[in-house]
């Protein structure tokens, strides 16, 4: 009773914190204002791991996430005076801490709607072959994510196209005619390696060496090729999955001196990555002139989060406001983000284009000069705001609800339901910056994955005995 209560006191001082935050966003208090969210916005971390019972899962990176995303900038400018000159030389604070707030409360209504509705239930680890399988999917999955990358690598030019650079390298990728998907196969071969080790932990046996040296092998050149490109986002994944894997049978409820300093080190390693994506090629090329460039003070302010893609929510949105020569869009965007999924060459007329383009061409047209998928990124808030102005905030009740009905019930359904919320996890980090229309199409592309792994299981795998027998061998 004492839990329930102490529970609910943290749940109305969090309204009451946001509310205020309303409040003095509306009457342009701009400092008192950000104090009173963030302090807000850390007590919502707190009220979601108490609700999903630790700090490793879905709904705290997604939380963690939108946090990070959303606060970032508009700190870092506001206090420190530190933003990207992208996003050019005006600033408005209080109508985006107006937006981030009222999206925070109805994304914490979702939440403990959802769970009152939903009880959590466990997953039962047994002695099937359920680990050898998804350790199978996972060495298939890795063995085609270098297949395909390296088909993907040849086809645009090879190492001079990949020392170009991230954005250079991945437009010339999109741009392909049949383009094979590298990134989630990558994700789904992950995560039912994932799998496999939460099976083995469950069960308390010992993961051999070779478990972890074969999977390396076979992806290994895919990794050096997103190391070389500086993609983070891989990497990230990599980390967040093996980590959700293993707190997943004993939740982690106490934060360690030990885990905070592997976060860090960690994040130093993702800073870095950032501070030499655009200059990698002089690594190689000119190494003197590389050095001159990525200097020490550079490294230091490529760690502050609100100057790399972090700030990226507080900037398209403040570049948005303060241009004012928009329409609303009253759920267009989410509409038409449903279609993405389609291919171009079945889709009746012209297909449209995703707000992600529209919004850069129309207020960052330089970005399009460098490449066709180089952008500022986007933002879920602004999405809600461009749609339905400070009242599309709404809509984050049904994200709110969605993450806790994926926590508390659907990973605990069977195996494959589990392969699906680790393939998602990515999505914790990638929605934030993203629109509807981008995330649909994800989810879409994951699941139709999961799809044909549990059909290849029923069909062929569970009654071939020959396969379950080399991976006894392996395994």
């Amino acid at each position: 009773m004492i839990d329930y209560i102490k529970f609910n006191k943290l749940v109305f001082i969090d309204y009451v914190l946001f509310v205020i935050g309303v409040i003095l966003s509306i009457f342009g208090v701009r400092d008192i204002a950000i104090i009173t969210v963030l302090i807000g916005s850390i007590l919502l971390l707190k009220i979601v791991k108490d609700k999903t019972g630790g700090y490793i899962n879905f709904s705290m990176f997604f939380c963690f996430f939108h946090v990070l995303y959303g606060l970032s900038g508009v700190i870092s400018k506001a206090w420190l005076n530190q933003f990207s000159r992208t996003y050019g030389t005006i600033f408005r604070y209080c109508p985006y801490i107006l937006a981030y707030s009222l999206c925070t409360i109805f994304m914490l209504t979702g939440i403990l709607f959802a769970s009152k509705k939903y009880k959590k239930d466990t997953v039962i680890a047994t002695n099937s072959n359920y680990d050898k399988y998804f350790l199978f999917v996972s060495y298939v999955g890795f063995a085609l994510t270098t297949i395909f990358e390296l088909i993907n690598f040849f086809r645009v030019g090879g190492l001079p196209t990949l020392l170009a650079g991230k954005a250079i390298y991945q437009a010339k990728v999109d741009e392909l005619v049949g383009t094979l998907p590298t990134l989630y196969i990558f994700q789904v071969s992950l995560a039912s390696y994932c799998i496999h080790l939460y099976i083995m932990r469950m069960n308390n046996l010992k993961i051999s060496l070779k478990q972890i040296i074969i999977p390396l092998l076979l992806v290994s050149p895919y990794l050096a090729m997103i190391i070389i490109l500086s993609r983070r986002g891989p990497l990230l994944a990599i980390f967040l999955l093996l980590m959700t894997a293993y707190f997943l049978v004993k939740p982690l409820k106490k934060i360690s001196v030990k885990l905070v300093g592997i976060l860090f080190a960690v994040y130093i390693v993702l800073g870095l990555m950032f501070a030499v994506r655009n200059d990698i090629k002089l690594l190689f090329t000119n190494y003197s002139e590389f050095t001159r460039k990525v200097n020490i003070n550079y490294v230091i302010r490529s760690l502050n989060p609100a100057l790399t893609e972090f700030g990226c929510t507080y900037g398209n949105f403040n570049k948005f406001y303060i241009t004012n020569d928009y329409k609303l869009l009253y759920g267009k965007s989410y509409i038409e983000g449903l279609v993405h999924i389609v291919p171009t060459y079945i889709y009746p007329g012209e297909k449209p284009r995703m707000i992600t383009y529209e919004f850069r061409d129309k207020y960052f047209p330089i970005k399009a000069e460098i490449s066709s998928i180089a952008s500022t990124g986007f933002s879920s808030i602004l999405e809600t705001y461009w749609n339905f102005w400070y009242f599309g905030s709404i809509i984050y009740f049904i994200y709110g609800y969605l993450i806790i009905l994926l926590e508390n019930k659907l990973k605990f359904k069977n195996y494959f339901y589990l392969l699906e919320y680790f393939s998602l996890l990515t999505l914790t980090y990638s929605f934030h910056r993203s629109d509807f229309g981008h995330t649909t199409a994800e989810i879409i592309f994951l699941t139709l994955e999961v799809i044909f792994i549990y059909a290849f299981y029923q069909i062929i795998y569970s009654k071939n005995k020959n396969i379950d027998k080399i991976m006894k061998k392996i395994s």
